[in-house]
């Protein structure tokens, strides 16, 4: 890794000591962060330290997910599935329609793409309601 990346910018160090959530794309930045974040405190010579909060993008909605829960802000909410339930549903979906169609070999694999298709559409999907059309 190169330097511009393997070390922490004061700022973001600063900010994480004061108590800013950061959101990483996946868990290994979230360990490097946090790695980096306490070599630095070594280097300060401090002893002790709060844990900044460093969660990759799952973890972080799920965090969000849950404080919703908590505050009852919504009534009736639907469920969170975990990773297994969703691929079990994929699979439910894409073996369904390949049964009426009869023209899918593998519906696990087709389930598999099936979710990753859906994850996209979300995860780029900012063209607002049209595309739901």
């Amino acid at each position: 890794m190169s330097d511009t990346i393997a070390r922490v910018k004061p700022e973001l160090q600063a900010a994480l000591a004061s108590g800013t959530v950061a959101v990483t794309p996946n868990r290994r930045l979230a360990r490097h962060l946090h790695r980096e974040f306490a070599a630095a405190a070594l280097a300060q010579s401090r002893r002790a330290w709060s844990t900044p909060t460093i969660l990759p993008y799952a973890a972080w909605l799920e965090t969000l997910w849950l404080e919703v829960l908590a505050a009852e802000a919504i009534h009736n909410p639907p469920r969170l599935l975990t990773r297994a339930q969703a691929s079990y549903a994929w699979q439910r979906i894409v073996a369904s329609e390949a049964a009426r169609r009869g023209n899918l070999v593998d519906a696990r694999s087709g389930a598999v793409l099936a979710a990753e298709a859906w994850d996209l559409l979300h995860d780029w999907g900012a063209g607002g309601e049209s595309w739901r059309g």
